[in-house]
């Protein structure tokens, strides 16, 4: 069995959803915005060295956007191909001359016990050096309705089992996240 942050906050949110998603293996044949735009987002993010593939890559997800069902299009935004492209010009100028992370997309495959395996793809992990110290970031992006507050962001769960998984895999609990 694998276990995912994803399938743990589905079960903690609704045990019965859980049940139908993850057991019965039903899905909805509705797009879901947040996992439309986290898929989109990546994409972009593993492409932004290249303006070329970045805006080739602009084109497909709009041509895939206006492709869909008009009440499809409204599920996750009738300006979604526009407020993604908004979001992400924004993440770059906030970025831009940072150094990127050493690592995009680190997935992962912990044992638990038995047939368990907890699960997930870190968004980017920074590994550094200072002052001949070796230390590891790990980045994950987020998108909100509302700015979070400091107790939301600290109590994060997946926050945690993403830092523990870092410290298996590399030996070391990340300095940030």
């Amino acid at each position: 069995m694998h276990i995912s942050y994803s399938r743990f906050g589905c079960y903690m949110s609704c045990p019965y959803k859980h049940y139908l998603s993850y057991v019965e293996r039903l899905e909805s044949k509705r797009p879901v915005r947040p996992l439309f735009f986290g898929t989109d987002f990546h994409k972009l993010l593993e492409l932004r060295k290249d303006p070329e593939a970045v805006q080739q890559a602009k084109e497909e997800i709009t041509d895939k956007f206006y492709e869909m069902p008009a009440s499809w299009q409204s599920d996750i935004g009738e300006n979604y191909p526009d407020d993604l492209w908004s979001i992400f010009t924004d993440y770059q100028q906030v970025w831009d001359g940072r150094m990127l992370p050493t690592k995009t997309e680190q997935k992962f495959e912990i044992p638990l016990f038995d047939d368990t395996y907890f699960v997930g793809v870190i968004d980017e992990l920074y590994k550094r050096k200072h002052n001949g110290k070796k230390y590891i970031k790990i980045g994950e992006h987020k998108t909100f309705s509302r700015k979070p507050d400091p107790n939301f962001l600290i109590m994060n769960t997946q926050k945690s089992l993403y830092s523990k998984a870092v410290q298996i895999l590399y030996g070391m609990l990340p300095k940030t996240v």
